[in-house]
């Protein structure tokens, strides 16, 4: 399980890991590293086979050379390219120009992140009764 302290800076690190992946293999053993704070990209990766996987390596391929890979490629693979924690941990840091580990501590102190065994999961804030409750 991954570890956050008030500097980790993990969607950058996990963005840049996951441009240098080559193989399914490969993409099973990182997502998996990651699956504490990206368990939608790991329960993705996990269902996927070879053929899956090169459908996703193209379409990765296209959407970080600044093209769009489709609405279905994207509803079928988004969650590898930037799991949903990260993205709204990012939001967050990015509103308040602090760091992402210290948005991701912020938010789990006020109930929007929860840790269930080991695993961490957004909460919609709808669902927050009360800060830090």
């Amino acid at each position: 399980m991954l570890v956050v302290s008030y500097l980790s800076d993990y969607t950058r690190e996990y963005v840049i890991g996951l441009a240098a992946i080559r193989t399914l293999e490969r993409l099973g053993e990182y997502s998996l590293h990651w699956a504490s704070v990206a368990y939608d990209a790991w329960d993705v990766v996990r269902r996927m086979d070879e053929a899956s996987y090169l459908i996703f390596a193209k379409g990765q391929k296209k959407e970080t050379r600044g093209g769009f890979a489709g609405a279905a490629w994207a509803a079928q693979y988004g969650a590898i390219m930037l799991p949903e924690l990260l993205l709204h941990v990012s939001v967050i840091a990015t509103l308040y120009g602090a760091p992402w580990g210290t948005a991701f501590l912020q938010c789990e102190r006020a109930g929007l992140i929860v840790r269930k065994g080991d695993v961490y999961s957004w909460i919609d804030p709808a669902n927050v009764k009360e800060v830090g409750t």
